[in-house]
C-alpha cells in the first residue's frame, strides 16, 4: 500500500535529516492513522489526505 511507502520515505527523511520532508510525511501519516482508527482506509483515502495537506 501507499502508506507503507510513505512510512519508508519518512524513515529515509529522518536518516537524511531532512526536516521539511519529515514534517510533511509525519502529518500525512498521523492523519491517516487517525482516520484508520475510525474506519478502514485505503489508498483513495490517503490520496484525499495528501491533497488536503498539499492545499495547506
Amino acid at each position: 500500500m501507499l502508506i507503507d511507502e510513505l512510512r519508508k520515505a519518512n524513515i529515509e527523511a529522518l536518516k537524511n535529516r531532512d526536516k521539511e520532508k519529515r514534517a510533511i510525511y509525519s502529518v500525512v501519516i498521523n492523519r491517516y492513522d487517525l482516520l484508520s482508527k475510525e474506519k478502514k482506509c485505503d489508498d483513495v483515502d490517503l490520496a484525499k489526505i495528501i491533497n488536503k495537506v498539499k492545499k495547506n
